[in-house]
């Protein structure tokens, strides 16, 4: 199971030129950036499932759908000061499984018996206690994260894009394809911020 690579792990996959603890503030930015980007482009936040915490919730309309945070585990539901019966509602994507069979966390909470959420215009009417994050973090999304950190590295002495002067022109920079790709399977596009 792939986990967050620690601050030594990424320097040996970056082989940078920076030494020292004198030099350490610049690594570790670069590596909060990374987090930050691979977090907001794919809408989630890239942690590892920890113990669990409650976080409230406002439906979107009168549905039976109530989309939440990444979690791994949902341990109970309050809706309008009461708990919501574990037979009541249902945590999807469905056995943690995306469409490849690939772990996914949970993402959003079915009611059951077509009994909707209760809505009250915005207000936050649902309090779910779970266990925020993924369970296991995907292999893909830790090399986008190693690939970007080392490239914020290297790219530290690069101006305008170029990366060296030639005979015959300028060699620019590549273009993060790869990230792009590792990360667009990952993509919430019915991200919700949850209150803490």
């Amino acid at each position: 199971m792939p986990t967050l690579p620690s601050s030594a792990d990424l320097k040996a996959y970056v082989r940078t030129t920076l030494a020292g603890a004198s030099e350490d503030p610049i690594f570790d930015n670069s590596v909060d950036a990374a987090f930050e980007l691979v977090s907001s482009t794919i809408g989630r936040e890239l942690v590892a499932a920890g113990a669990s915490t409650s976080r409230v919730f406002a439906p979107e309309g009168w549905s039976d759908i109530l989309f939440i945070d990444d979690c791994d585990t949902i341990t109970s539901i309050v809706e309008k000061g009461t708990v919501v019966a574990t037979t009541a509602w249902q945590a999807e994507l469905l056995n943690h499984r995306g469409p490849g069979g690939e772990y996914r966390p949970y993402h959003r909470v079915r009611r059951l018996n077509g009994i909707p959420w209760y809505f009250n215009r915005g207000e936050a009417t649902i309090t779910v206690n779970a266990a925020w994050g993924f369970g296991t973090l995907p292999a893909s999304l830790i090399e986008a994260l190693k690939v970007l950190v080392k490239d914020m590295i290297l790219y530290r002495d690069v101006r305008f894009g170029v990366f060296q002067v030639a005979d015959w022109g300028n060699v620019r920079t590549r273009q993060a394809e790869l990230i792009t790709r590792l990360e667009r399977a990952w993509r919430r596009t019915d991200r919700t911020v949850g209150l803490a």
